[in-house]
């Protein structure tokens, strides 16, 4: 990854571009067309380890948040908390140094879509146990609540979670996934803010 974001930065620069590492090797290329943005499109960049995020804040414009996956397939399920997403921008606000206020942190609901909801305790309970029988660890409702990948709730608790979220931990850049027309009034509310 390090090289290929070599690359890419790179084609994206003025003129002609010569690179020879131990997976890429171009010489003399001028990658067109060029991007309107400069130097080049902000790149994206998650983890949930401490390397990648490492590596995101030192490199990327957007850091994304992700869980842990530690191998095996299945990923660390606590690494999405709040004490996990504490030690993750610790992380990333040491390797990035002065340009942390330039960045953009991101996150996304990674353990189910965005619930609109009056009840949030009992879609959280019953994710709870989705992830008890998953994963076999126990989390309470209030855990996974607080945790910034979980966004269940009415608009006015969702406005205030991204709030929160902006607040404690920096996050600006939310990915939705479900119905985002039902997220919609959450965008319209916080526009401007």
């Amino acid at each position: 990854m390090t090289e290929s974001l070599h690359v890419l930065k790179g084609l994206f620069g003025d003129g002609a571009f010569t690179f020879e590492g131990e997976h890429y090797r171009i010489t003399e290329m001028d990658g067109r067309p060029k991007p309107m943005q400069r130097p080049h499109p902000p790149f994206l960049i998650g983890g949930g380890g401490r390397t990648g995020l490492e590596f995101a804040a030192r490199e990327a414009q957007i850091v994304g948040l992700a869980p842990r996956l530690p191998g095996g397939g299945r990923a660390d399920i606590r690494s999405v908390l709040a004490p996990a997403t504490d030690e993750k921008l610790a992380w990333i606000r040491e390797a990035a140094g002065a340009r942390f206020d330039d960045l953009q942190v991101n996150t996304y609901p990674c353990l189910g879509p965005v619930q609109i909801t009056d009840d949030p305790r009992s879609a959280a309970d019953a994710l709870s146990k989705r992830l008890a029988e998953r994963y076999e660890v126990e989390l309470s409702a209030d855990e996974l609540l607080e945790s910034p990948h979980v966004f269940y709730g009415t608009i006015d608790q969702l406005v205030d979670k991204c709030q929160q979220l902006r607040e404690r931990w920096s996050i600006t850049y939310i990915l939705v996934l479900g119905d985002i027309r039902a997220f919609a009034p959450v965008v319209e509310r916080l526009a401007g803010r």
